[in-house]
């Protein structure tokens, strides 16, 4: 009887496409005057919303039937054009087309291609001064 034994076995590996993220549309809390108290917010959705107010909309593609989690801020700050005045953008939500999930995840579907919205909250006061306002928003996804 031999004291030794082997057993074969494999090393196995799967690349897929890279993940990738394109910016399609801005956030857009719509126009409204000056010198009030006013509470903003925009749902994450493809539907033009009261005042032209509009959702960012972000086109992802990758591998096919893949599942993704996304990272986003939760606040950023926009400033004026001309006055430099800041803006809080806050309660930053997103939604997965594919999915219709707003838990910061998404599936790609049979050929690779998800829409994710992005919404969120802005608050003026009486003292916010007439301008355009701007906030970069940044949206990472990665592969569950």
């Amino acid at each position: 009887m031999s004291d030794a034994a082997t057993a074969g076995g494999q090393a196995i590996t799967t690349v897929v496409d890279p993940i990738n993220v394109v910016a399609q549309r801005q956030l857009d809390f719509g126009q409204f005057e000056a010198g009030s108290n006013r509470s903003v917010t925009v749902l994450p959705n493809d539907l033009v919303q009261d005042s032209g107010k509009r959702s960012a909309r972000f086109a992802i593609r990758g591998a096919n039937d893949r599942k993704y989690s996304i990272a986003l801020q939760a606040q950023v700050t926009a400033r004026g054009d001309q006055s430099g005045t800041a803006l809080q953008v806050n309660n930053i939500t997103v939604k997965s087309l594919n999915s219709g999930a707003t838990d910061w995840t998404g599936n790609l579907d049979a050929i690779g291609e998800d829409s994710v919205f992005v919404g969120g909250t802005i608050q003026t006061s009486e003292h916010t001064p007439a301008d355009r306002y701007r906030a970069e928003i940044t949206l990472h996804v990665t592969y569950n």
